[in-house]
């Protein structure tokens, strides 16, 4: 079995190094995780290399190798790898939540029920990997996808996004034949496209942490600026109003992204932003809560409060209704989502689709719901 040390040459980001704060794990404390298997399923494939990523006492990122030069080697990798887990609280993967860290468990109790033990210190395998906070970075950064516009969720996709550059054009299903030959042949050539992999994924993974700026601007972490309104025509020629947002982010965002909906553009690079939502122009509705404390007047098209519609004779007002109980309004409306923070506006009734009333300016908590409401939905 070999072990490979490697100096990553990467500076954590802040705001990473922040998240773990809030779990309460020093940088010290985190492990990333990556295994390379035969197979996918552990009854019957073996793990032939475990890739890892940690700090050495110069806080400097290190990534450690085991290689299997055969795969009866794998049950002395998993021991010297379960001594190196218990020194960190935090382990970090992509999909390991559902692969890596099942597998070696599993291999790990197929090693104890055919009699080889481990040390007592490292007894109990399940144990060991569940009493650690664990964080797949393939589930904490799916939501994103869409926003980024990538094709899939794969590893080297989020890589793609962020310019992450690979010697490595192979993946884990066929580097398994490379293995298999390797195991037989020793051939140096053969293990350096094994040992590439796995150095590259685990490379990558650090990298991919840079995407938690994109996690932070999801959340809202950016301030609007400055707002201005702008009139123009659409590609029908009617007029249109435009309220063009500039931002600021919170985190600096490592690559351009843009955002483009219906009535809607965003971009944003590093920690400047910017935004243009579509106003709707005409009348719309504001209802009232408590109707019965409401009278309706048809020719007036509005309703009133009682103790007003009492002066008004019978024949021109009539109790008010949910759908009735409403009063009119014209101008320029920026679609939200339903708040207490604003009076909300209408089209009808029954219409789910929420309005604010745009005069001069509105609160930058308003027009930043507004521009979270237009991002893809899953994140």
């Amino acid at each position: 079995m070999k072990r490979i040390i490697t100096k990553a040459n990467y500076n954590m980001r802040p705001e990473v190094e922040a998240y773990w704060q809030e779990l309460g794990v020093k940088k010290e404390e985190v492990l990333f995780v990556d295994i390379e298997t035969t197979g996918l399923s552990a009854r019957s494939a073996a793990i032939y290399q475990i890739g890892i990523a940690y700090t050495d006492a110069d806080g400097e990122w290190k990534i450690m190798q085991w290689m299997c030069e055969h795969r009866r080697e794998e049950k002395d990798m998993l021991k010297e790898f379960f001594t190196m887990v218990e020194k960190y609280r935090l382990l970090i993967h992509f999909n390991g939540t559902t692969f890596d860290l099942p597998f070696i468990k599993q291999r790990a109790d197929r090693f104890g029920k055919i009699g080889i033990k481990f040390s007592s210190e490292t007894a109990q395998m399940g144990s060991v990997l569940d009493e650690r906070v664990s964080v797949d970075l393939l589930r904490l950064f799916s939501p994103l996808a869409p926003l980024l516009r990538l094709p899939n969720k794969k590893q080297k996709s989020f890589e793609n996004f962020l310019g992450i550059g690979r010697e490595d054009t192979m993946d884990g299903g066929t580097l398994i034949p490379v293995f298999c030959e390797y195991e037989q042949s020793g051939d140096v050539r053969l293990e350096h496209f094994l040992l590439i992999h796995n150095l590259e994924d685990m490379l990558g993974m650090l990298k991919l942490t840079e995407l938690f700026a994109y996690l932070t601007l999801a959340k809202g972490g950016f301030d609007v600026t400055k707002q201005c309104l702008h009139m123009d025509k659409n590609f029908m020629g009617e007029e249109i109003c435009e309220l063009e947002l500039s931002l600021h982010m919170d985190v600096p965002l490592p690559k351009k992204i843009t955002c483009v909906e219906d009535g809607f553009y965003f971009t944003a690079e590093g920690q400047k932003g910017k935004a243009v939502l579509l106003l709707y122009q005409g009348t719309l509705k504001h209802f009232y809560d408590n109707y019965r404390d409401y009278y309706y007047l048809p020719k007036e098209d509005m309703a009133v409060y009682k103790s007003i519609g009492e002066l008004v004779d019978k024949c021109f007002r009539q109790k008010a209704t949910p759908a009735t109980c409403y009063v009119k309004k014209e101008g320029l409306f920026l679609q939200i989502s339903k708040t207490d923070a604003c009076p909300c506006f209408y089209k009808d009734y029954k219409d789910k689709q929420c309005y604010t009333l745009y005069e001069d300016k509105l609160p930058p908590d308003i027009l930043k719901a507004a521009i979270l409401d237009k991002f893809p939905k899953k994140i």
